[in-house]
């Protein structure tokens, strides 16, 4: 999966370039890092590798989570075929006028 690391704070276009000269190119090659690991590979001090790791934790747990409280449904109420038949029901009536 291909998730740009500046999408996290305090990640600009200039350290994303230095993690991906190091092989971390995604956010969750991020994740997968300890901050020890990073240590001599790369600039930074350990308190913001560890800062920097943690958000990119977070980030994928917040999207792998589902933004629809469990008790709700996801679903519209009309499934796909109904809104075909909508469409079709629709078109014909426009059909007998023309």
């Amino acid at each position: 999966m291909s998730r740009n690391l500046t999408r996290l704070e305090g990640i600009n276009v200039g350290l994303a370039k230095r993690l991906r000269e190091i092989e971390i190119s995604t956010i969750e090659d991020l994740a997968n890092y300890k901050p020890n690991d990073l240590l001599g590979k790369i600039n930074l001090e350990l308190r913001e590798m560890k800062n920097l790791i943690s958000k990119a934790e977070i980030f994928l747990k917040e999207s792998s989570e589902s933004k629809i409280p469990p008790d709700n449904k996801m679903s519209s109420g009309y499934s796909m075929k109904s809104t075909q038949k909508i469409e079709l029901e629709e078109n014909s009536e426009e059909n007998k006028r023309i």
